[in-house]
């Protein structure tokens, strides 16, 4: 499968001028706990602070971040009453 790219324009941090960036579309940041999740919301943040990255753009990612938190939290919950159900049958 090819390599999806794209431009993104961003604000230098330094200079205030827009920039175009190539940027690889595809991220593989491993979002499988809560923590990681954090991680990348941290990531967001020191990027956003740094001119990286615009911050109408991290603040659409970090509302999904949080949405897939939220998702994680709900399936950990779940897991935990299951087994608390199961030990009450047994």
């Amino acid at each position: 499968m090819p390599k999806l790219k794209s431009n993104l324009t961003v604000i230098d941090g330094f200079t205030g001028k827009p920039v175009k960036r190539i940027v690889d579309k595809r991220c593989r940041a491993k979002l499988d706990t809560a923590q990681d999740v954090r991680r990348e919301m941290a990531k967001l943040y020191r990027e956003t602070r740094s001119g990286l990255l615009d911050s109408s753009e991290a603040s659409k990612l970090t509302w999904i971040l949080a949405s897939i938190k939220s998702v994680i939290e709900s399936a950990d919950m779940e897991q935990r009453l299951n087994r608390l159900e199961q030990d009450n049958v047994d």
